[in-house]
């Protein structure tokens, strides 16, 4: 039993030398995690203590100037794809969860891809002790242009629904109006009453759809502006301009 333990050391005592020697050599090579992971393997208690405390005098060196990089997927759209994953120069995948990737300062080669999207590609450089790093990996996605809620598009058709009923209840206000005043004119409150409130009840609710539409529109403009993504928000400009043949709302971006 003595035999074998008194074996056991010296094979042990040169693998935990050849590890120290092995740190020493990745680092002049610039080969940081290769050279982090051989430096824990030298600071076992199985080591022997000189070569323990150098191996963890390395590991906080080799830690110090160690870079970490954040990656971000993010579409032509702006959009970013937080269930993304990336692959470091033919590593295996790994999903991005916000957290920073620790990697040889130099180039890399990135392979990246988020779900239903076709894969990426590109080179980094990242430079040595360079923390958090943040790179964003641009992966082309079906919304190439500006984007913004679908309430906007939901806001405008109501609106100018509103608006098409107002010009719709107008025209048959005025005709009503005019045929009424052609037949009897200021008699008509007495003569025929139900006619005179018919058309009055039609002209308050071609008002409403007017200022129900503009308000609609006016909300569609504000939702589109807000929540605008993939080019520089536009800057929204409403004015509201009353006449005799009605009103008109301009919005300008």
């Amino acid at each position: 039993m003595s035999s074998t333990v008194a074996l056991a050391q010296p094979a042990e005592e040169e693998a935990c030398l050849a590890d120290h020697r092995r740190t020493q050599e990745l680092q002049l090579e610039n080969k940081l995690l290769a050279a982090d992971a051989a430096a824990v393997a030298c600071a076992q208690p199985k080591c022997p203590a000189e070569v323990r405390t150098m191996c963890t005098d390395f590991i906080t060196r080799i830690r110090a100037s160690q870079p970490t990089v954040v990656f971000e997927i993010r579409g032509a759209s702006g959009k970013v794809y937080p269930t993304g994953s990336v692959i470091v120069d033919g590593a295996p995948s790994r999903s991005l969860d916000g957290t920073a990737i620790a990697v040889d300062p130099g180039k890399h080669t990135i392979g990246f891809e988020a779900p239903g999207l076709p894969r990426g590609s590109t080179m980094i450089l990242v430079n040595q002790g360079e923390k958090d790093k943040k790179v964003t990996l641009e992966i082309a996605d079906a919304g190439g242009g500006p984007t913004f809620s679908p309430w906007a598009h939901v806001l405008g058709a109501f609106g100018l629904a509103s608006l098409t009923a107002f010009g719709a209840l107008g025209i048959a206000t005025t005709v009503q109006a005019d045929a009424l005043e052609g037949d009897c004119g200021k008699r008509c409150t007495d003569e025929r009453p139900d006619d005179v409130d018919r058309v009055t009840r039609q002209a308050i609710a071609a008002d409403v759809c007017l200022a129900g539409g503009l308000t609609l529109l006016a909300a569609a403009a504000l939702t589109m502006g807000l929540t605008w993504s993939g080019g520089t928000t536009p800057e929204a400009n409403a004015s509201l301009r009353v006449g005799p043949a009605g009103a008109l709302l301009d919005v300008t971006f």
